[in-house]
């Protein structure tokens, strides 16, 4: 037998064993009444002084029998309990003591000339064995220690009987022996393999729950990787975004021929800032920092902005794009739907070569569908079940950076998951696909419908703003882009440089109205911690404005409970202007 067969082998005995203890730890009184009534019983109908005696030795086993369960019952509960073998050792011992208590009675009192207490004898005999076989089950040979002796004495003492009807007894005795034996053996059989399986389920749950919690932990791992990978790469493709732009918005003012050649470029920037944004929005989402608040919203007001955010995309791929605005409305969370149904629109943009996108609603009974339905590659039965997934992609074996990271439709999955929609899939390869969004009707007037989120400047006179970041290449294309756009920054590297600008500019008149600032500084500090201490030191102070490459979760629910603007690495230039505009307008 193999060590964890011999393992499991032992546990189930050991069940079985306190099973057995629990089922006897009540009984003691019925067992002492029992015995009180048939020894009483016997003496009354043969005053014989041999009843006593017998009485005695009964009394003697049963506390012989609850003596044996009450050590068992201690030492059962130790930490480093004695074998099995040592207790059904014992257990055979004191039942077959049992046995033979009860299996005197015959040879003392059965008499020739007195049918009647033969009779009684042989039904108290039978009745006993009967009523203890559900107990002795739970050990193997249990039944056999107790009934065996028991029965094959008052089998015995029956055949020695000279007339035919004690023999018919015997016969029925030994009868109703094997008949008990072959149940108990059933019946212990039975319990064993429900404790097996048991066993064997509880190891399962706890390879599964093993199993999970290592899925759990590489999926944090995953996202800590994530987090990482991304603020690492947010860092300096912020600065290329920063330096790009203004250098492109300088080319542009000349009207140099390069101008174009810089706009390229940051073409291809903002392309991997969308990519590493796709992560970001993952990392919201799994952080939890993104609520969903379905109220009754238009979506002819969501179709127009699908309309204008893919128009030019459309146009560029030389693919025709179809928005067919319906005047329903449904139950949902405004901009989470628009990011779900943007998702599902970029994605089919990507992937048709030719033909066009077409995006239309429809009521279905107390339900719209929202089908996003495109002429592209399609997908094959097999792919189906893993586009949902992160990073899988159909039909871009070369991972061309042009089609995303493939984070789009697992991002679809987490908005609709959260909004409490369902999104079905129709497609064949090379037949084009088919998203179905599945959204309830309501027929009120909508109390909100999304707005663009398209960045726009806003007019006035330019603040003056402070920027406090560690890394001086950050320092110098902000500074740069600042500039470009006729903005009088100046920047820091450290709380100590930022005091005394703030310091300086209020002594000067001309206090800083923004103050721009990293989230992640140097030596461990924390930008908002900084920023706070500032604004209790200098009044009035300047309005904050957080910029961070950080996708943890915990980073980001943080975020989330601080109430200030937040703007994630690389920030688009036109974003950042609108940003700082629209804080300066609030200060003022």
């Amino acid at each position: 037998m193999s060590a964890p067969s011999a393992a499991l082998s032992q546990r189930i005995s050991y069940e079985l064993l306190r099973q057995l203890h629990a089922a006897h730890a009540h009984s003691g009184v019925g067992a002492l009444t029992v015995v009180t009534l048939f020894w009483v019983l016997f003496y009354w109908q043969l005053r014989d002084r041999w009843v006593l005696a017998w009485a005695l030795l009964l009394y003697l086993n049963v506390a012989v029998v609850f003596i044996w369960y009450a050590r068992f019952g201690v030492d059962a509960r130790r930490p480093v309990p004695r074998p099995p073998a040592y207790w059904l050792r014992r257990f055979h011992a004191v039942q077959a003591f049992a046995g033979l208590s009860w299996g005197i009675a015959p040879w003392l009192f059965a008499a020739q000339d007195n049918l009647p207490v033969n009779a009684v004898l042989v039904v108290a005999v039978m009745g006993l064995a009967s009523a203890s076989q559900g107990t002795l089950s739970f050990v193997r040979h249990g039944m056999t220690s107790f009934a065996l002796p028991m029965m094959l004495c008052l089998a015995v003492a029956l055949l020695r009987q000279p007339d035919p009807l004690h023999g018919v007894l015997a016969f029925f005795v030994l009868l109703h022996l094997l008949l008990s034996i072959k149940l108990s053996s059933d019946h212990h059989r039975l319990m064993v393999e429900a404790l097996r399986a048991r066993f064997d389920n509880e190891a399962l749950a706890e390879r599964l729950g093993a199993q999970v919690v290592a899925t759990e932990r590489a999926s944090q791992e995953k996202t800590r990787f994530l987090a990482t990978a991304s603020h690492d790469l947010r860092q300096p493709l912020h600065a290329l975004a920063l330096m790009g732009s203004a250098l492109r918005e300088r080319l542009a003012r000349q009207g140099h021929p390069e101008a174009r050649q810089a706009g390229e470029m940051m073409r291809a920037v903002d392309a991997l800032g969308s990519s590493l944004d796709a992560l970001l929005d993952v990392s919201r989402l799994d952080a939890g920092v993104v609520v969903a608040e379905r109220v009754p919203v238009a979506l002819q007001g969501v179709f127009l902005e699908l309309q204008r955010r893919f128009e030019a995309s459309a146009s560029v791929r030389e693919l025709a794009l179809r928005v067919r605005a319906t005047p329903v409305c449904v139950r949902a969370d405004a901009q989470l739907l628009l990011r779900l149904l943007s998702n599902l629109v970029d994605n089919a943009l990507k992937y048709t070569p030719c033909g066009g996108v077409l995006v239309a609603a429809r009521k279905r009974g107390e339900q719209v569908w929202v089908d996003v339905v495109d002429t592209g590659i399609g997908i094959a039965p097999e792919h189906a079940a893993l586009v949902f997934d992160e990073f899988y992609q159909v039909g871009n074996p070369g991972r061309d950076r042009t089609l995303g990271l493939g984070i789009g439709l697992s991002i679809v999955r987490r908005l609709a998951e959260l909004m409490g929609l369902s999104v079905r899939l129709h497609s064949r390869s090379g037949c084009g696909s088919r998203f179905r969004v599945v959204l309830p009707l309501v027929e009120v007037a909508p109390v909100f419908e999304p707005v663009s989120d398209a960045p726009s400047r806003v007019s006035g006179p330019a603040p003056r703003v402070l920027v406090l970041d560690d890394e001086a290449g950050i320092r110098h294309a902000m500074l740069d882009l600042l500039r470009t756009h006729g903005i009088d920054a100046e920047a820091v590297a450290d709380e100590t440089a930022a005091e005394a600008a703030l310091r300086g500019a209020q002594m000067g008149g001309q206090p800083f109205r923004v103050l721009l600032l990293d989230y992640r500084l140097a030596h461990g500090a924390d930008g908002l911690q900084v920023a706070q201490r500032l604004r209790q030191t200098f009044a009035p102070s300047p309005a904050l404005l957080l910029v961070t490459g950080e996708t943890a979760p915990e980073r980001l629910r943080e975020v989330q409970r601080l109430g200030i603007p937040v703007l994630y690495k690389p920030v688009q230039a036109e974003r950042l202007l609108a940003t700082i505009g629209s804080l300066n307008a609030i200060e003022k």
